[in-house]
């Protein structure tokens, strides 16, 4: 049965009222605001890698590479079947493994790229031509057996130098930076074919296994060609 008198008013002014309304509202849409972009700072934040260690096939080039998945950082390089000008690998250092979800320091890592280009002069084919020249001074007895050649501005200031191996054309030859700010890298680069450069960065304490690290590195790139290269007229453009 229906009530036979309407409800007793509140009391409640509707100014009142509708302020309340309005305040939930803006409420309501801070809160969705605010989850919203924690969800944008979480998917920005969050690592692009992944722990799959299946190999992807991919070329560099006109260079065919199966690689493990988890090795290479950047999800559009790890299509199957994509071609890259430079493909990027990230390796544990001293395992040469891939990313596993274990948390480790960055001097735990090595950066490799494969790089597809006959125009880059390698650090061994610009050291008697550039800098031996430009060097500030120059030691025999550098570290770890290498020879030294000082490349900063201030003789001895040791911020920017070259250290190779002495006695053999294409021997071991390396770039170590100490920045201001931060901790000091080598950078390295080899020529593998006339159309394929390899190039790593390590931390500059690894620099006392330069030998074993080299050896391993490049052993572990030939592990992941595949097939011989494609005549370099076939190649569609590279994406």
């Amino acid at each position: 049965m229906l009530p036979s008198t309407l409800p007793r008013p509140t009391g409640c002014n509707p100014v009142h009222f509708a302020a309340m309304t309005g305040l939930l509202a803006l409420l309501s849409v801070a809160y969705v605001v605010n989850l919203a972009a924690g969800w944008v700072t979480e998917a920005a934040n969050a690592d692009p890698r992944v722990t799959d260690p299946r190999p992807v096939a991919v070329s560099v080039g006109r260079h065919g590479f199966s690689i493990p998945a988890n090795m290479i950082p950047q999800p559009a390089q790890r299509v199957a079947g994509s071609q890259h000008d430079r493909l990027s690998l990230d390796l544990s250092w001293p395992a040469l493994s891939g990313y596993t979800g274990e948390a480790t320091g960055p001097a735990s890592w090595i950066t490799v790229d494969l790089i597809a280009s006959s125009q880059i002069a390698t650090l061994g084919e610009r050291l008697d031509s550039v800098y031996r020249r430009l060097a500030a001074s120059h030691d025999p007895r550098g570290p770890a057996g290498l020879a030294l050649l000082d490349m900063s501005q201030k003789i001895g200031s040791g911020d920017d130098v070259i250290v190779f191996e002495t006695g053999r054309a294409d021997g071991f030859i390396a770039r170590c930076l100490t920045p201001a700010n931060g901790s000091a890298r080598c950078f390295r680069d080899i020529r593998l074919s006339h159309d394929l450069v390899v190039s790593y960065w390590f931390q500059r304490s690894a620099l006392a296994s330069w030998g074993r690290m080299d050896r391993r590195i490049l052993d572990r790139i030939d592990g992941f060609r595949v097939g011989a290269a494609i005549p370099a007229d076939s190649l569609s453009p590279a994406r």
